[in-house]
């Protein structure tokens, strides 16, 4: 078991197929690919910053692996979110007085990890070759959303959460991002949640949800 997430919020919208999430019981196993959609000011980012264990839900319980994140210390929740969990969030988090590389080297990166993960490559897939000595000031918003990503990537971790991390993205580029999370998620059975504006239709999801 990933996630048990039950009646964390007190409010929901009602989705066209009957699948929503605030005050329902919802269970995400590991390995598991789970869409949840909603449009701006639904609640996502504050659903993010439950997942990270940032946030304490008002009502209802939030836990991870049958261990609620509320009741987490603070060594517990420390240890989460640097073993368990990688993440991008909508303010990518990039560290403005380390370059493209120092950056992701945070993440424990190597240039072929355990995890099977070549940067190298990805920093050419992601057209991103040319900008490793670079710092967050001198890239465009795209190009940092896709350091955000492959930071995330190169890390070491169970579960991958991302919040609408492809919205200065070009279609062409985001197929290529894209497609480099689902093979790495899916080569290493890691839990993936990608919070969005609407349906994702690029993947065969475990299931969707709305707020």
């Amino acid at each position: 078991m990933a996630y048990t997430l039950d009646h964390i919020c007190p409010n929901y919208i009602q989705s066209d197929n009957n699948s929503v999430l605030w005050q329902h019981l919802v269970e995400i196993q590991q390995g598991d690919h789970v869409n949840i959609y909603a449009p701006s000011g639904s609640g996502k980012s504050s659903l993010f910053q439950l997942l990270l264990g940032s946030r304490i839900p008002h009502s209802g319980r939030l836990s991870y692996c049958d261990k609620s994140l509320k009741d987490m210390s603070i060594e517990s929740l420390s240890a989460y979110r640097s073993k368990d969990i990688s993440f991008v969030a909508q303010d990518l988090r990039l560290f403005e007085s380390l370059s493209v590389m120092q950056n992701i080297s945070l993440s424990s990166f190597n240039k072929e990890g355990s995890n099977g993960f070549n940067t190298d490559k990805a920093l050419i897939d992601f057209k991103l070759e040319d900008k490793q000595n670079k710092k967050p000031a001198e890239l465009s918003q795209g190009e940092k959303q896709r350091v955000a990503i492959l930071r995330a990537l190169a890390k070491e971790h169970k579960c991958l959460i991302l919040d609408e991390p492809f919205s200065h993205l070009d279609d062409a580029l985001t197929n290529v991002v894209w497609s480099t999370i689902k093979d790495n998620c899916i080569a290493n059975n890691r839990t993936l949640i990608l919070l969005s504006l609407e349906k994702e239709g690029r993947h065969q999801w475990t299931s969707q949800w709305t707020l």
